[in-house]
């Protein structure tokens, strides 16, 4: 009779612990993460996992990233163009770890410029959505800036963002326009005196 009863009891207890297991698995959290390629920032979180336990051990878990970073909640700053491949560690009453990966918009850079009469015309390597800086720069094209050419040569810098949000800040340098060469020309049967660049007559007398 005694060994049946301890018989009971181990199975008893075999049931329940099988249970918890699988009540935890069920609780098991997830990753969840966004990236703003505004600011170059990947936030971490945990998700709950499912059943009465779920928030409870997500309040208990932490994320472990490379680099020793832990926390609940991580806030990342990544640089344009990186690559990541990492894995990262949940760690709590039901530990599990998840592969994230994700590649970094580059930052739009100029590729070539173009020089014409009233303007530098910049051409990036990525589409273009809103550029500022001095007075009169705009966008010319999906991939262009045009900045306009004063009388002397000037440094100019400009905010760019590119049409996936990725920003960076671009220095160029403005040649200045180009002096027309001056002619004039005196007409003796009329008195005058004409100067080219643009045409102005004056009178010699």
């Amino acid at each position: 009779m005694r060994v049946r009863l301890i018989v009971a009891t181990l199975v008893a207890t075999g049931v329940v612990a099988a249970g918890g297991w699988g009540v935890l698995a069920v609780a098991r959290p997830t990753l969840v993460w966004s990236f703003s390629p505004a600011t170059n920032q990947l936030h971490l979180a945990v998700a709950p996992g499912g059943g009465p336990l779920g928030g409870w051990v997500a309040s208990r878990t932490t994320i472990h990233a490379p680099g020793r970073r832990s926390g609940r909640r991580l806030v990342l700053r990544l640089h344009p163009g990186q690559h990541l491949a990492w894995r990262v560690a949940l760690r709590g009453p039901a530990s599990v770890t998840a592969n994230l990966a994700l590649a970094v918009p580059p930052a739009p850079s100029v590729r070539s410029t173009t020089l014409r009469p009233h303007h530098l015309v910049a051409h990036f390597d990525a589409a273009l959505a809103a550029v500022s800086g001095s007075p009169g720069v705009k966008l010319c094209g999906t991939r262009s800036v045009c900045l306009p050419r004063g009388m002397q040569v000037r440094a100019t810098h400009l905010s760019i963002t590119a049409a996936d949000r990725e920003a960076s800040s671009v220095s160029l340098t403005v040649p200045a326009l180009t002096a027309a060469p001056l002619k004039w020309f005196a007409s003796p049967a009329g008195g005058k005196v004409c100067i080219t660049s643009p045409w102005i007559c004056r009178s010699s007398s």
